[in-house]
């Protein structure tokens, strides 16, 4: 890679990292939630405490989001569980930030290795269920929801096993299902999620902190939506295992739990619903995927680019985006050089989105004012969360994959292109928790010279592309020098897609 090439790998890092570090939970706790005396303020509700509250959370987050609130309730935060990750104490040994305070009344368990709900996840899942279900009408449950949730609170509805319920989430997730599908499967077939958490706290008072990891943020769906009303038709789960031919792949339990009568995960006592939500429970999303991309923007300014936040709700198939984005790379290079005006750079980037049938909800109109002439410095921005359709039997995760995906069209459409040998180009698509797919990755940079370099060592990146085997095609081109390495972030908003194109110093 040239000197030039690593300045703007360097800025891309820098840049992710910002983004990050602006969604980290304790951050994120301090801004929203303040105590003065017995007063709690959250956003802009005021609540009184009595030495009456206790904590529950859930999530790749929720270890220093709950930490961060035990030190602002004190005296007032009688006990609580937490269920996290597997070893993210120890990942976080050192951070003492984001830990419980020495003499925490915080018990911690761990489980859901790999990002999967296991026995550990399931046990503490139940003790969860048995500390809300004791409380009374004197209680405030406070409830600490982020990403992971869903595999870190299992709680089968009987006769479903844990085993089955996994079962069924890996043909899901196989078959490139949605986080949105994901999850409406999993509340048909859980006791606390849907709602059935926040029914089991009745009549104690349910104060949720959300820190989100779906697009739009639909409270339902986050962590599956355990503090929320389900509103979802009986046939819903039936109808997203049709609609990705399941229905005689996953195990004959769940098709007649699907099939049966109307189950109920409530207690016997009637929990009131106001306009289709718990009287008892306020819901607040404290952070999301937009704080981390105006960041992001911010510090891009601040380094001389031209910085466009396209979307924190971009969705669809990893390598359908990276089409997309390889679009927007080659157009904004004949831009630069001058090659198209602005009126026709615009035209061309609708028309990209239109062919490629991506959706960019929440898309912020471009306009000819976004891209100056004098300018030769873009930095493109947008999140959310793609889908990996798995065929083959290699080792990845989405944003390794779309990655590899944009190098490989890029490359391509510079051929047809040659103005854009003018200019440098790199993608930087990585997750947010540091984690993406079953890797230690968070996920890659890419570039097109990393096409004609694999294959000038007999490396064929297509290979590795049809195989789902993204992470190997990094490590095996330069040891793993264009992967992410970031570790647990403690955090969890999705993923951040950093898009650079400026004019090459050449």
């Amino acid at each position: 890679m040239s000197s030039n090439k690593e300045i703007i790998k360097f800025i891309s890092l820098k840049l992710f990292r910002s983004g990050v570090s602006s969604v980290l939970p304790q951050t994120l706790v301090r801004k929203h939630v303040s105590r003065k005396g017995p007063h709690l303020m959250v956003m802009e509700d005021t609540y009184r405490l009595q030495q009456n509250c206790y904590v529950v959370g859930f999530g790749k987050a929720v270890l220093a989001m709950s930490s961060e609130l035990e030190k602002i309730l004190g005296e007032h935060l009688v006990g609580g569980i937490i269920s996290v990750p597997d070893g993210i104490r120890n990942t976080f040994q050192n951070a003492k930030e984001m830990l419980p305070k020495a003499n925490s009344v915080l018990k911690v368990m761990e489980g859901a290795k790999n990002n999967l709900p296991d026995l550990n996840a399931q046990n503490a899942a139940s003790c969860i269920a048995d500390l809300v279900s004791n409380l009374d009408n004197s209680a405030i449950l406070f409830v600490t929801i982020s990403g992971g949730g869903s595999a870190l609170l299992p709680s089968p509805m009987p006769p479903i096993s844990l085993s089955d319920k996994l079962a069924v989430t890996k043909l899901l997730s196989s078959a490139g299902a949605s986080i949105q599908e994901l999850n409406a499967v999993r509340k048909s077939l859980s006791m606390l999620k849907g709602g059935g958490l926040a029914m089991l706290a009745y009549p104690a008072k349910v104060i949720a902190l959300i820190l989100s990891d779906v697009v739009d943020d639909p409270l339902d769906i986050i962590a599956s939506g355990p503090t929320v009303y389900n509103t979802d038709s009986k046939f819903l789960a039936l109808h997203i295992l049709n609609k990705y031919s399941l229905e005689t792949k996953v195990p004959q339990v769940v098709l007649n739990q699907l099939k049966g009568p109307l189950s109920s995960n409530t207690m016997s006592v009637e929990v009131p619903v106001v306009n289709g939500q718990f009287s008892h429970v306020c819901n607040y999303v404290i952070g999301n995927n937009g704080v981390a991309l105006e960041n992001i923007a911010e510090q891009a300014k601040n380094a001389g680019y031209v910085p466009l936040i396209l979307s924190s709700a971009l969705e669809g198939n990893a390598r359908k985006v990276a089409k997309l984005y390889s679009s927007f790379a080659v157009e904004i290079c004949r831009f630069i050089c001058g090659e198209i005006t602005g009126e026709s750079l615009l035209a061309n980037l609708n028309n990209a989105c239109h062919t490629q049938s991506i959706p960019l909800k929440n898309f912020n109109a471009v306009t000819q004012a976004d891209f100056p002439y004098e300018c030769r410095r873009f930095c493109l921005i947008s999140g959310g969360e793609t889908t990996v359709e798995v065929k083959g039997s290699g080792l990845g995760g989405r944003n390794q994959e779309l990655a590899l995906a944009f190098s490989l069209e890029v490359s391509d459409l510079m051929k047809k292109y040659p103005c854009c040998e003018m200019c440098n180009i790199l993608l930087l698509s990585g997750g947010t928790d540091g984690i993406d797919g079953p890797t230690t990755y968070a996920g890659a940079i890419s570039y097109p010279q990393q096409i004609s370099f694999s294959k000038s060592r007999g490396i064929d990146p297509l290979t590795y592309l049809n195989n789902n085997d993204s992470t190997n095609f990094y490590l095996n081109i330069n040891n793993g020098e264009d992967l992410l390495e970031i570790g647990h972030t403690g955090t969890n908003v999705m993923d951040i897609h950093i898009l650079i194109v400026e004019i090459s110093e050449k």
